[in-house]
């Protein structure tokens, strides 16, 4: 592996991989550059919605990490105050948290909406300051700034950023058309 960056995966960005991106295989292209992380709630949420073609992939893409018992009690306590957020969010942005604490080198990777509109409350939340033992910053992307760092990164020609782009705007992907562009260009 090239770099000792990890990318955190939650299940928006792994079913994008999966089943919106149709032209290129963006899972094995970011196991070149990228060392890919998950927990074993979003592997358990996505293997739920499996499509039987991509269950080799999905089993392979990375690893899949188990929260500690203190990280299951802090994802317990955030379910029931922000109610918007699954499991499979909670848990990948847990696993965020503690690869920020571990001054590790890392960004999470999520398209869900609601979980970016939290990220800072959650951040600013007494028990989860002292969860991570001090107030963290998470890095943060979506699944389109990392297919245009990984063609930054030369793993994705134009071409086959161009064809990830046709693939999104003919799926369920939701993004802006300023994405699309970016993702482009």
């Amino acid at each position: 592996m090239a770099c000792s960056v990890v990318k955190i995966l939650d299940a928006t960005t792994i079913s994008a991989f999966l089943y919106e991106i149709r032209s290129v295989d963006v899972i094995d292209r970011c196991r070149t550059v990228y060392e890919l992380v998950t927990s074993r709630e979003v592997v358990e949420e996505v293997m739920r919605h499996q499509r039987s073609t991509n269950q080799s992939r999905m089993s392979s893409f990375g690893t899949a990490e188990a929260l500690t018992s203190e990280e299951i009690a802090l994802m317990n306590y955030l379910e029931v105050r922000y109610p918007a957020l699954h499991r499979g969010e909670l848990s990948s942005f847990i696993i965020a948290i503690r690869y920020a604490k571990a001054e590790k080198s890392y960004y999470f990777i999520t398209d869900d909406k609601a979980m970016r509109n939290s990220i800072e409350k959650i951040l600013r939340d007494e028990q989860v300051i002292e969860m991570a033992g001090a107030k963290i910053i998470i890095k943060i992307t979506g699944t389109i700034g990392l297919i245009i760092h990984l063609g930054e990164k030369g793993c994705l020609g134009k071409d086959e950023r161009e064809s990830i782009a046709d693939d999104l705007l003919t799926s369920t992907f939701r993004c802006t058309p300023w994405l699309i562009q970016q993702l482009k260009s």
